[in-house]
């Protein structure tokens, strides 16, 4: 994955990761992953991005270590309207998981909308810290219409078809109603 500006239109490296960074810090979230589809001709990279710290690059077998990732200074891709919410609470002997009313469908919706600015396949995880730090919350997605996916630690369970719901003022699709 260069990080000069690509023929085929392809979003680089600088704009991914202030991309992914922003995401990062306007959800709240620990960290976002990235598995981006660069087409036939090349290997997936997976882009391992915290909120804040080093992010690391694996691609075709190498795995690359960026010290300092905003010194890339890109332009994101787009904004994705996201607002960080209190952590969930787990119970950790049931494996419940509480929250604000809505906020996992806020953050599925946020998710797959971050999903939608990368080409292809790409598929996005992110997570986030939970009351029980053995058990962070993560929502995976790709862009298009694919079931989400959730992990609470270890626990991962595929979401239903329709999650997340539309949100006020939107269409069941997704879009803007």
């Amino acid at each position: 994955m260069a990080p000069e500006a690509a023929d085929d239109g392809a979003p680089r490296l600088p704009a991914i990761l202030a991309t992914l960074r922003r995401f990062a810090r306007d959800a709240g979230a620990a960290r976002v992953a990235l598995v981006l589809d660069q087409g036939a001709a090349l290997p997936a990279a997976v882009v391992d991005c915290p909120a804040d710290g080093p992010v690391e690059i694996a691609e075709g077998g190498e795995v690359r270590v960026l010290g300092q990732p905003d010194a890339l200074a890109g332009e994101p891709l787009g904004r994705v309207h996201v607002h960080a919410l209190p952590p969930f609470e787990v119970d950790s002997g049931t494996g419940e998981l509480r929250g604000i009313l809505g906020g996992l469908d806020s953050y599925g919706r946020a998710v797959r909308e971050l999903a939608t600015l990368f080409p292809g396949r790409s598929a996005v995880t992110v997570e986030w810290e939970t009351t029980d730090p053995a058990a962070p919350l993560s929502l995976a997605a790709r862009g298009g219409e694919e079931p989400m996916a959730l992990a609470l630690g270890e626990a991962q369970f595929d979401l239903p078809e329709g999650f997340p719901a539309p949100g006020r003022g939107e269409a069941p699709g997704g879009a803007a109603g």
